[in-house]
């Protein structure tokens, strides 16, 4: 369930996106813990459509083109393979931003209701849900420094990092550490990519710009100063935004998934008690399962075409960043830039394995709880007649993957075993295409 914790990391980077960057008509409510969208006319929000847009897809991904295109043609001696495959997820990256900004400014309002709705419901349910008890025991030294940190939590207006159970929230700190450490990170990164290791992607093309012009602009200092500049904002521009737009999947789709998964779970318990004969089914749980496939069959359409553009990405993503992360081990590269390619690739594969077994728990779960429901009805064939015919329409509630209304798929456990298997196809493909040493890879790309 969502804990305080949680709402606390989510109203601090809301709070942090919206008074340090451009707005968005997407925010927080943190007295009611809620979304909001604001129905403002797009043009309020030029800044934030001209940064996605114009900044983070068209000028990173045209740039990265550009240098991916010349580097076959006119391969650059301080480039290499490494440098291209970075690139080319650059304007992934950029085609994901462009495609969730878009979601939001055409379904972001309908979206905030559903997940509202989802957050509303949760609170009517919570009065069912069983409580498990744990024990924390406070004698070990790992837990006198939890209890510490959990001290110096509370007294700094952070909630606790423990649950009311005892247990620890691991959710919560980990959704605060993330979204409190991903500004910083961006902050950090900017100086290390332009001026350290000098790989921004805006660099090359700006370069061959003024070699065009015939323009000496290191031996300039207003031109040099002008050429920082940009490549310093275009980089924070990409880097800051990054940080805060990503996260929106994890609030329209983890948040309410989770909640989904919570709440079938109270279904199931209580389903789990009628199979033992200790309750009887009554026509109010119907209403509630009634009222949660409302909520979850609204955004269906819109879900399965973004599920399924997700899943896509995420295969390539997933392949790419093994793929770097494997060949680039005995490069040459810095340790520092070779390590983005393992920790995004972890980072993805783990929302992966955290995003799709919801789905598919949803759709088990809740066939299991009908099945259960619909055996377990109390009397003969002509009594409750009203839940018989309630309850032999109603459908488990289901994920699908498609196009514009056109469904591919539902997500059931072998899809999840199949999309494994298609990321580990596609890292071995990727693997046999190319030179498995630096200087083979080194040599073909001089001969192209």
């Amino acid at each position: 369930m969502p804990t305080p914790l949680i709402f606390y990391a989510i109203d601090q980077s809301f709070r942090f996106n919206r008074r340090y960057l451009w707005q968005t008509p997407i925010g927080w409510d943190g007295k009611t813990d809620r979304m909001t969208y604001d129905k403002a006319p797009h043009l309020k929000y030029f800044w934030w459509y001209f940064c996605v847009f114009g900044c983070v897809y068209s000028a990173m991904g045209a740039s990265s083109v550009y240098i991916i295109y010349w580097q076959i043609y006119a391969p650059r001696k301080e480039l290499n393979i490494s440098h291209s495959i970075q690139f080319a997820l650059q304007i992934g990256a950029g085609s994901l931003a462009a495609g969730i900004a878009l979601v939001v400014m055409a379904y972001g309002q309908h979206a905030v209701q559903i997940v509202n709705g989802i957050l509303d419901f949760h609170e009517k349910m919570k009065i069912y849900e069983i409580p498990e008890e744990r024990i924390r025991v406070v004698d070990g030294r790992e837990n006198q420094l939890l209890d510490f940190v959990d001290r110096a939590l509370r007294k700094a207006r952070i909630p606790s990092i423990f649950l009311p159970d005892g247990g620890l929230d691991l959710a919560g700190i980990t959704l605060l550490v993330s979204l409190i450490a991903l500004p910083i990170v961006c902050l950090l990164s900017i100086p290390t990519t332009v001026f350290y290791f000098k790989i921004d992607v805006y660099r090359f093309p700006l370069e061959d710009m003024w070699s065009y012009l015939n323009i000496d602009y290191s031996s300039n200092p207003v031109l040099l100063l002008v050429h920082t500049f940009l490549r310093v904002l275009i980089t924070s521009i990409a880097y800051l935004e990054s940080q805060r737009i990503f996260p929106f999947l994890m609030y329209f789709y983890a948040l309410s998934g989770k909640l989904v998964i919570i709440n079938i779970r109270i279904f199931a318990e209580y389903a789990e008690q009628i199979r033992k004969g200790d309750v009887h089914l009554t026509p109010n749980w119907i209403t509630l399962y009634t009222h949660l496939s409302i909520l979850v069959s609204q955004p269906e359409k819109q879900m399965a075409t973004q599920t399924f553009i997700l899943m896509s990405s995420g295969l390539f993503f997933c392949a790419a960043l093994n793929f770097a992360t494997i060949r680039f081990l005995d490069f040459g590269i810095p340790p520092l830039y070779y390590a983005v390619f393992p920790f995004f690739g972890t980072l993805l594969i783990l929302i992966i394995l955290s995003l799709l077994p919801v789905a598919i728990d949803v759709y088990e779960n809740s066939e299991n709880i009908l099945k259960i429901w619909t055996h377990s009805i109390p009397g003969g064939r002509k009594e409750n007649g009203w839940m018989r015919k309630k309850l032999k329409p109603t459908r488990p509630l289901r994920v699908y993957a498609g196009i514009a209304g056109f469904y591919f798929y539902k997500l059931n456990a072998s899809v999840l075993t199949t999309f494994c298997i298609s990321i580990q196809d596609w890292t071995l493909n990727f693997l046999m295409t190319f030179h498995p040493s630096a200087e083979e890879i080194n040599a073909l790309v001089n001969g192209l």
